[in-house]
C-alpha cells in the first residue's frame, strides 16, 4: 500500500509544506529524516513522533514504522524536531491506496524551507515581513524556488546511504593543532561507532588537553549542536578528504584541525587508538598560540621549560584510554 501525506510546518502551513508519497512499511525514522532533509534541514538528531496521544523518541522510530499506527485518511501525526527551534511539522494522510511501484519515499510537490540557523518563530517573521525589513539571506530563504525533482534525488540519495554509514568500519583522521601544523600532530584511528562527544574527548586528551573547559565540534562550516554529543559519528555522514574542527577552551582557543584520510571497512581493535604524533600538545590556561610559542621558544619561563618534540606514542594512548572521569 502506498500513503500519501500533506506535511506541513506549524504556524506556515501555506508557506513550507510538502506532499510525500511513500511505502506503509516505511520505517519511521527513515520517514522523519525524509521529511527533515525535504525541508532544508541539516538533520540535528532530536526529532520525536507523536502519534494516537504517544510520544516516540527518535532512538525508538528504527524499530517502528508507518503501519504500525492504525492508518487511515485524514490522520495526523506531529513531527517534533529540533526543539530548540521548535519546529513542529503537522503530517496529515491525504490518501492510501494499493499500487505496484514501489516508492519508499517520493516527494511529489511542495514549497519553502526551514534553517536550523533560526528558530520557527523567526521564519514566521521572515514569510510576513515586508521585503524592506529583511536581510539578503532572509530574502533568499523566502523566495527560494522549490524544485521537487532536485529535492526528491536529495532525499533519494540521503536514504541510499545511510543503508551502508552505519555498517562496521573505521576512520583514519590527521589531527594537527592550529598553528603548530608541522610541529604538533597525531594520526588516529576511530571506529564509527563511537559517540561524537568521545570523539572530541579523546581528541583534545591526545594533545594534552586536561578537560579543564567546554569544547565544540564544527564542521561543514557550523558548530554542532549539544544535541549531537550522544550520537555516533557515522550518524555526520563523513566523507574521506572532509574537514572538521575542534575548538577547545574559547578563552585560550585551541583550534585542532581534522581532515578524514581513510575510511575501511571493519572496525579496528580499539574505539580509537593514536597511531601516530608528534609534539608536546598544548599547555592549559597558558594564554593559547601565541604564548604556546614563547614557552616553547624559551621566551617566556614563567611556565617551566617545555621540549615541543616531546612526545611518547605508548604514554599518549594510556592517557586517551583510561577512565574517563
Amino acid at each position: 500500500m502506498k500513503v500519501l501525506l500533506n506535511v506541513s510546518l506549524e504556524r506556515l502551513e501555506k508557506n513550507v509544506n510538502r506532499q510525500i508519497l511513500v511505502d506503509e512499511a516505511i520505517r519511521l525514522d527513515d520517514l522523519c529524516e525524509g521529511i527533515i532533509i525535504s525541508f532544508g534541514g541539516n538533520l540535528i538528531p532530536c526529532y520525536d513522533i507523536e502519534c494516537d496521544n504517544k510520544q516516540y523518541g527518535y532512538e525508538e522510530l528504527e524499530k517502528k514504522y508507518l503501519n504500525d499506527f492504525k492508518l487511515k485518511k485524514n490522520k495526523n501525526i506531529k513531527l517534533l524536531y529540533n526543539l530548540n527551534k521548535y519546529y513542529i511539522f503537522n503530517i496529515n494522510i491525504d490518501n492510501i491506496y494499493a499500487s505496484d511501484t514501489f516508492d519508499y519515499f517520493e516527494v511529489q510537490s511542495g514549497c519553502g524551507e526551514i534553517s536550523d540557523q533560526i528558530s520557527s518563530f523567526e521564519l514566521k517573521d521572515i514569510y510576513e515581513f515586508p521585503d524592506d525589513y529583511l536581510k539578503k539571506s532572509q530574502k533568499e530563504l523566502k523566495y527560494r524556488n522549490f524544485d521537487y525533482l532536485t529535492n526528491r534525488e536529495i532525499v533519494s540519495r540521503y536514504l541510499e546511504e545511510k543503508k551502508t554509514r552505519n555498517k562496521p568500519q573505521h576512520y583514519i583522521f590527521n589531527v594537527s593543532l592550529n598553528g603548530f601544523a608541522k610541529e604538533i600532530k597525531r594520526k588516529i584511528v576511530v571506529n564509527n561507532d563511537i559517540t561524537v562527544d568521545t570523539f572530541c574527548y579523546k581528541i583534545i586528551k591526545s594533545m594534552r588537553g586536561e578537560m579543564y573547559h567546554q569544547y565544540n565540534l564544527k564542521l561543514r562550516k557550523n558548530y554542532l549542536d549539544d544535541l549531537f554529543n550522544d550520537v555516533p559519528l557515522y550518524y555526520l555522514n563523513l566523507k574521506e578528504k572532509e574537514k572538521l574542527q575542534i575548538r577547545y577552551d574559547w578563552g585560550d582557543s585551541w583550534d585542532f584541525n581534522i581532515s578524514l584520510s581513510k575510511i575501511v571497512d571493519g572496525y579496528n581493535d580499539l574505539p580509537f587508538e593514536v597511531i601516530s604524533g608528534a609534539g608536546y600538545g598544548i599547555i592549559e590556561d597558558c594564554g593559547g598560540s601565541w604564548a604556546l610559542w614563547e614557552i616553547f621558544s624559551g621566551e617566556n619561563l614563567e611556565w617551566g621549560k617545555y621540549d615541543i618534540n616531546d612526545f611518547d606514542l605508548d604514554k599518549c594512548n594510556k592517557s586517551v584510554n583510561g577512565e574517563r572521569l
